[in-house]
């Protein structure tokens, strides 16, 4: 592709996050109509935060590739330096605007919920030291255990991409038999649904689509992908809630869908279709999703549930103040320092 961009995505980015905001102020759970309450069945959440990480393990994928097939190796060093200046700082901003509170004691279990947080490892903290306007941290404690491992296996199977391909299939498989069997006690002290089981699945397909569509080996995949026949068995695959909701792994098969949709996406990029989605206000929101992301936890408090008098803020009100304070992140903090990024992540020369 002639630039870096990929047209469509913030498009999906921004619907994703609206979908978790909802979710959180309780339009989703508050819908009467039914057609509404069909639609959100389907359409909430959970299914943008499964957007997310099948784009996420499609992009960094896709990078990685590029990466390999330019230098002919991976420098681990400017990666992690490239991830670090794009999810840390922001992180760790949410974490110490909420410091005030930890320093009063009126934070539940400080020592030990900070502890998880600051770990990156919310995605398996105990539900008695869980609080909910920290709860959308287990996403990015998946992310980032995944952003650490993944370039490490990658740089092993590089020149085996059918290794890499059987991999992710195979993690997809464990999961989906995990999820299948149930989790067992474990439900009565943990969130499960919040472990890296139920989320690495989405990353995994992500993944093996990037290698499926970017490796010339399997050149008939791009064709398959590029199709209408595969957008639209990606909406029925994602649709397929609303003929049976108790279907067997629906979740795992509904990120099935949205691969395709993704792949469809990123090899129709000059399609009527895909331009239209460059919608510039939703084009902004996606580039700004993290911070919506980050900041709408903390503002509407994930829910209705409340630990602490005066704070979050009611859900509508929190929702309110996410875009503004979004907005400001991303210009003011987000923005200048991932211009760094030009110059502090080391230059990649080709192998010799």
């Amino acid at each position: 592709m002639a630039t870096d961009r990929i047209y469509g995505f913030d498009a999906i980015r921004a619907v994703s996050v609206m979908l978790v905001i909802a979710s959180h102020v309780g339009i989703v759970e508050g819908a009467r109509n039914p057609a509404l309450v069909e639609f959100f069945s389907v359409f909430n959440a959970s299914f943008g935060v499964r957007c997310f990480f099948v784009l996420s393990g499609f992009l960094i994928t896709t990078l990685l590739l590029k990466e390999y097939e330019g230098t002919g190796r991976i420098d681990l060093k400017a990666f992690m330096i490239r991830r670090a200046l794009r999810i840390l700082p922001l992180y760790f901003l949410v974490l110490l605007s909420l410091w005030p509170y930890f320093e009063a004691g009126r934070f539940w279990q400080p020592i030990d919920t900070a502890t998880y947080a600051v770990l990156f490892a919310y995605n398996f903290i105990p539900n008695e030291l869980n609080v909910h306007y920290l709860s959308h941290l287990w996403s990015l404690g998946v992310e980032e255990q995944f952003y650490i491992v993944w370039p490490f296996v990658f740089g092993l199977l590089a020149a085996k991409r059918m290794h890499l391909i059987w991999l992710c299939l195979g993690i997809v498989a464990l999961c989906a038999a995990r999820m299948y069997i149930g989790y067992g006690d474990a439900e009565l002290t943990h969130a499960p649904n919040r472990w890296t089981i139920p989320a690495i699945y989405p990353i995994a397909l992500g993944a093996a689509l990037a290698i499926l569509i970017k490796d010339e080996t399997y050149g008939r995949t791009t064709a398959i992908v590029s199709s209408p026949l595969a957008l639209v068995s990606g909406f029925l695959l994602i649709a397929l809630p609303l003929l049976d909701a108790d279907f067997p792994l629906v979740d795992i098969i509904g990120a099935v869908g949205i691969s395709l949709c993704i792949g469809w996406i990123y090899t129709n990029q000059q399609s009527i279709a895909v331009k239209a989605l460059e919608f510039r206000p939703l084009a902004y929101l996606g580039t700004i999703s993290y911070g919506l992301y980050m900041w709408q936890g903390v503002l509407t408090g994930n829910g209705p549930q409340r630990q602490l008098l005066n704070f979050p803020p009611d859900p509508a009100t929190g929702a309110l103040l996410t875009l503004p304070v979004a907005v400001i992140s991303w210009h003011c903090f987000e923005r200048p320092i991932l211009r760094l990024r030009s110059w502090m992540t080391p230059r990649l020369r080709p192998a010799e």
